[in-house]
């Protein structure tokens, strides 16, 4: 998942202020629902602007994902999946009661804050889970669950990282197969990142406040002749943290209906 530059898309839509209810269509109802369609009683827009617009399979590719902090923000090509994990900060395999089918839902989204507040991510998660209720029908709610998962610490000899440059107003942060980069970010977001090539959960523990710029090149799990250091011994070697195997809590995401289809823009 990529969170540099955003990409510029078509066809925004003003989504205009209502009051009342709507009415969904193309409704699929999550694992145990029957309900045939899905009032929302809608509040004032989360956006000014909010596009919305679904991926062919023939026309997609890699998820990106637009960069924080500016009026405007965007995501290309990303699944229903990863727009309810983005917008609750759940990972998928926390999701509880969501239907089959939230991988090949896959749409472009663009929004656009009222008075041009700037989109930090803290401000766009309730805008997002905002516009996931009033364009997909979604009724959801948070839980936790104690899981095997990761503690980070500092290692023996102190934590090696790059504070960030002072001058850098925005993070951004990328995960490929064998590397893992982020500018400007704290220890709970390179954590959460973590958790992707680590395989499991991961929850900051180092007690190091401030942000960091990072770079850390690591053995991908399914290539046993890489050169490369695995995921443990690199964040040890390069950034002077670790990964200790502990019971961590996380958040659960329990889905009691949602459609794979969003309202027209």
């Amino acid at each position: 998942m990529r969170a540099s530059g955003g990409i510029v898309l078509a066809g925004l839509c003003v989504l205009a202020a209502l009051s009342g209810t709507i009415r969904c269509g193309a409704q699929v109802a999550a694992a145990g629902s029957t309900l045939a369609d899905c009032p929302v009683d809608l509040q004032p827009p989360a956006f000014e602007v909010a596009a919305v617009t679904p991926v062919a399979e023939k026309d997609r590719g890699a998820a990106k994902i637009g960069q924080y902090g500016l009026p405007t923000f965007d995501m290309h090509g990303v699944s229903l999946s990863l727009l309810l994990t983005f917008s609750f900060d759940v990972r998928a395999e926390n999701f509880i009661g969501a239907p089959h089918g939230l991988d090949n839902a896959v749409f472009d989204v663009q929004v656009k804050s009222a008075n041009d507040i700037p989109l930090t991510y803290e401000a766009l998660k309730p805008r997002m889970q905002q516009m996931l209720e009033q364009r997909f029908c979604l009724k959801a709610h948070t839980g936790t669950r104690d899981v095997s998962g990761y503690a980070l610490v500092a290692a023996k000899g102190g934590a090696k990282l790059t504070p960030a440059h002072e001058s850098v107003e925005r993070g951004s942060a990328y995960i490929m197969q064998d590397e893992l980069s982020a500018t400007n970010v704290d220890m709970g977001v390179l954590a959460s990142m973590l958790a992707s090539p680590a395989g499991r959960p991961v929850k900051d523990q180092t007690g190091l406040k401030g942000k960091y710029d990072i770079k850390l090149q690591f053995a991908p799990a399914t290539d046993a002749e890489s050169t490369l250091p695995s995921i443990f011994t690199a964040v040890k070697e390069q950034l002077g943290l670790e990964l200790r195997p502990a019971q961590v809590s996380v958040t659960t995401l329990i889905v009691e209906h949602v459609n794979l289809t969003a309202t027209e823009n």
